[in-house]
């Protein structure tokens, strides 16, 4: 089994501590919302462009998009702060990797940067063999987040967290990425020879910020000395940017080099079938931008794609049943409800990182039930509720990542019970057997077209669908039968029982196979 850097993130149950606005808790969370945006760029609209000429650029077709200044940070937090972990790095030739990297246009783009103002990239690689020229496989880096003054410069220096600088910057992201997990090219790969593209995550907000320019203050976690710096949450931009760009809207197709063979990538606008997934996260990117990328793609088609998601390692017990009266937003803010929660969430999410989430959720809580739109901020009431394109859970049921961060910050079962790794997989299995039948009697389950796929093992790694052993290895039994995630995701598309497979039997070690 491959090892790997322990993770730190702060997601679905704990999506808390993207708040921790209110003191306390983990420094990969926020903590006063005591950013203000300088400026604001609007999300860059996706609009339809011309089919794709499959074999040259189309480039003399192109009306060029208006340029337009990128945003400039005065100062950024690289050059605020004295620390920078890990330092810069030579960057690798792109013939060494499979997936070649491409910086997204932050002319066309200006919105569409990390946090410390360098440029959003994305890693592609076309096709192979022409039954698969419009087929894709779109999907969505994860790694923490932050949203405050503190936990930023925190975050930059590596300082209480596993992340550090290279998750808030593109400036070491080299020139493109090894193949692994979803994107290993082999026979067991239902998406192995589609057209394949990574978005790098670089902007701390869950894809949802639209927020440049935020004025923060803090201390340097190096010298301890205050400091001004200004910060951009951008990652609903870079998402739109990246689906403009792969789109053609506006800018030259992309064209992928190896052995002195050039090869343009397809249009996205012919894609037949695409699927849109991500990690830890990116898992949450997903949750907030599938209907939206599925609307897209459809929008004047009279055969649009199929569209389908992807969700790893985002979703754990359901948030709305577990107890927070010891909690360190509770101990330290006075938020001890669900409610109160989830509502400080959300307010914090606005004001600092003006973050987007499911537009129907949101048109749906203000038409029926005027006030609750706070529960927009909970993706577990997302998914149950407002996603309505069909979309696939892979979840571990002792993750370790999600369950450790929820019990270090003090959340509790539902009785006052203090979690154990072993009660949150048993939680954790509790909502995935209702997500199911949750997502079709949702608020929007009348436009759901079928149940969600499940494969959800007794297994204790996080973030794992981009790492061959937790991709490949890892089995679980339903029916007597062992299931790998691609053979649960076979029989999902397929139509065929069991669409979900569910441990029965939540463990705290590591993922070992059946």
């Amino acid at each position: 089994m491959e090892l790997r850097p322990k993770l730190r993130v702060t997601i679905a149950a704990l999506a808390a501590a993207l708040l921790v606005a209110c003191g306390g808790g983990s420094n990969d969370g926020a903590d006063a919302p005591t950013g203000t945006p300088a400026n604001a760029v609007p999300s860059p609209a996706v609009s339809s462009s011309a089919p794709a000429v499959a074999t040259q650029s189309t480039a003399s077709t192109l009306t060029p998009a208006p340029r337009t200044t990128p945003v400039v940070l005065k100062p950024s937090i690289e050059e605020a702060l004295s620390c920078r972990v890990p330092p810069l790095r030579t960057a690798t030739g792109p013939a060494n990797q499979p997936l070649q990297g491409q910086d997204v246009d932050t002319a066309r783009f200006p919105g569409a940067t990390c946090n410390d103002g360098s440029p959003a990239v994305l890693n592609f690689r076309p096709y192979e063999g022409e039954g698969n020229r419009n087929k894709w496989l779109i999907a969505l880096n994860g790694g923490g987040s932050c949203s405050g003054a503190q936990n930023c410069a925190d975050r930059w220096c590596g300082v209480g967290t596993n992340f550090d600088a290279d998750n808030m910057s593109s400036k070491n992201s080299g020139n493109g990425l090894g193949e692994g997990g979803i994107f290993f090219r082999n026979e067991s790969n239902p998406f192995a020879n589609w057209n394949q593209v990574q978005v790098r995550y670089c902007s701390s907000d869950l894809w949802a910020g639209t927020a440049l320019a935020v004025n923060f203050t803090a201390l340097d976690p190096k010298t301890g000395k205050e400091v001004k710096y200004q910060i951009s949450f951008g990652g609903e931009n870079i998402y739109e940017a990246v689906v403009a760009t792969l789109r053609r809207d506006g800018v030259q197709a992309l064209v992928y080099t190896r052995n002195s063979r050039r090869t343009e990538l397809p249009d996205l606008d012919d894609a037949t079938e695409v699927v849109f997934a991500g990690g830890s996260g990116g898992g949450l990117g997903v949750v907030y931008n599938l209907d939206r990328l599925a609307e897209t793609l459809r929008a004047g088609k009279s055969q649009p794609p199929v569209v389908r998601g992807l969700i790893d390692s985002a979703l754990g017990p359901d948030p709305s049943k577990l107890g927070y009266a010891a909690f360190s937003a509770c101990v330290s803010s006075n938020l001890c409800t669900y409610e109160a929660l989830y509502r400080a969430i959300a307010a914090n999410a606005q004001n600092v990182l003006k973050r987007v989430t499911d537009q129907s959720c949101l048109d749906w809580h203000l038409k029926n039930q005027p006030g609750s739109e706070w529960q927009c901020a909970d993706p577990y009431h997302v998914v149950t509720n407002h996603v309505s394109t069909p979309f696939f859970v892979r979840q571990g049921l002792s993750d370790n990542l999600l369950s450790s961060t929820d019990i270090e910050n003090g959340v509790t079962t539902a009785d006052g019970k203090p979690l154990t790794k072993l009660s949150w997989g048993v939680a954790a299995r509790e909502a995935l057997l209702a997500l199911q039948q949750a997502a079709i009697t949702g608020h929007e389950g009348a436009s759901v077209t079928r149940a969600p796929g499940i494969f959800a093992p007794s297994c204790s790694e996080h973030y794992t669908i981009f790492a061959n052993d937790t991709t490949y290895d890892v089995k679980t039994q339903a029916g007597g039968k062992d299931y790998t995630l691609f053979a649960a995701w076979n029989a999902w598309i397929a139509n065929q029982k069991p669409d979900a497979v569910i441990s029965a039997d939540p463990r705290t070690d590591k993922c070992a196979g059946p």
